[in-house]
């Protein structure tokens, strides 16, 4: 799964890195901006509803799914005309001139993907859940190809490799589950299906404000008097987020493993599970962040043009909370396996108050900006630890016989 997750890592990058060239740096502004703004909803919104659809249906519930899949998909129309009025208001977003259809396109493709993924994953065919983001990655890197090729029709080919790659993956994903999961007459009814839903979308979107929160706060702040400014962090903060995209790699199957081990009361393997998960993904993720930082000097320029104007302090703080908050993100799954998720939702909205209120005070994008983005993961990260060791006590002092 990890290698899917790794090929739309890259077809990213080959996506942001011809963008400047395609559209040039004014219009790469917007277009960058609509990246994010798809990338919040994708892992903020629909991610978690994937992640509960898969849930379920690993636990024997898929009679369960039907609401929250209803309830994305509500999600997805509001937060689609949300879009559209934003790139009205928004003068960075103004820049380019497909950002309504790149913003639109990439909703669209994250609600039909996450609901058709989540089966998949649940019913345990990770091999074909990596498979289906494989496909995604070779679809957006067909798109970036083709506007590299086709100039005249690049503004219009760049906006498709937002979106349109996601909502045909998703649409393989549907047919690779055609009568979707059978479900059992004998299912319990969940008590709560609701407030776990609701737990799940406020742990992913506190992730995402954490990750991809800063660019718009900034746009707020400076986007019409500075534009190349959010432009050039647009840039930066997308380069060094691009590791996050591993994350997906661990989330989804710690999730469904540790939900497993959690219910079948073996929590040494739960344990086991969650050090691994944790480990894991802190070595890939300060792996590519290194690796970031390494090829910074040469890549950034590729990316953008020309040389942003981003400090070092804030390179460096967005590499490090980056590997901060992919280990957050599976931690957090243990919390949530465990019945807690309400917990880890806490944690999630408490970093990414932090996050935004240190960038927002920020007369500059500068050191206070820099502990901002080093703060809100970080504090997520030692409170959801610290929550689940208290939780596996907890449930070990529970259930031990006497």
């Amino acid at each position: 799964m990890t290698l899917g997750n790794l090929a739309v890592a890259l077809s990213v990058v080959a996506m942001l890195a011809s963008g400047p060239r395609s559209l040039g740096p004014q219009a790469f502004a917007g277009f960058a901006l609509a990246w994010t703004a798809t990338t919040l909803f994708g892992y903020g919104l629909a991610m978690p509803t994937e992640q509960l659809v898969a849930r379920r249906v690993s636990a024997g519930l898929s009679a369960q799914t039907k609401v929250p899949i209803f309830r994305l998909l509500v999600l997805g129309v509001v937060a689609g005309v949300g879009a559209m009025a934003w790139t009205g208001w928004s003068a960075t977003a103004a820049t380019y001139t497909h950002t309504a259809f790149a913003v639109v396109s990439g909703i669209l493709g994250w609600t039909l993907a996450s609901a058709a993924r989540g089966y998949v994953a649940g019913s345990g065919r990770l091999g074909t859940y990596a498979a289906l983001f494989g496909a995604e990655a070779l679809l957006r890197l067909a798109f970036v190809v083709a506007a590299v090729a086709l100039p005249s029709a690049a503004p219009w080919l760049m906006a498709c490799a937002v979106g349109v790659p996601t909502l045909l993956a998703g649409a393989l994903a549907a047919m690779a589950n055609p009568g979707g999961q059978k479900v059992s007459l004998t299912q319990k009814r969940s008590t709560d299906v609701r407030g776990e839903q609701l737990s799940f979308v406020v742990v992913a979107l506190g992730y995402q404000v954490c990750l991809s929160g800063a660019p718009l706060v900034i746009d707020w702040r400076v986007g019409e008097s500075a534009p190349a400014t959010v432009g050039a962090f647009v840039v930066v903060s997308s380069y060094f987020r691009l590791a996050s995209v591993l994350a997906g790699g661990f989330t989804t199957p710690a999730l469904v493993s540790l939900s497993r081990s959690w219910a079948q009361g073996e929590l040494g393997e739960f344990s086991r599970g969650l050090r691994r998960g944790v480990r894991g993904v802190s070595i890939v993720s300060g792996v590519a962040s290194g690796l970031a930082v390494i090829c910074a000097p040469i890549a950034l320029p590729l990316f953008y043009g020309r040389k942003p104007d981003v400090s070092l302090v804030i390179a460096l703080a967005l590499a490090l909370s980056t590997v901060a908050a992919t280990a957050a993100a599976v931690a957090g799954t243990g919390l949530i396996a465990a019945g807690r998720a309400p917990w880890a939702g806490m944690c999630w909205v408490l970093g990414a108050g932090c996050m935004v209120g240190l960038v927002s005070l920020d007369a500059e994008i500068g050191l206070a900006t820099g502990v901002g983005l080093l703060a809100g993961p970080g504090v997520v990260l030692v409170a959801l630890l610290s929550l689940v060791s208290h939780a596996i006590r907890t449930h070990e002092q529970t259930t031990r016989p006497y």
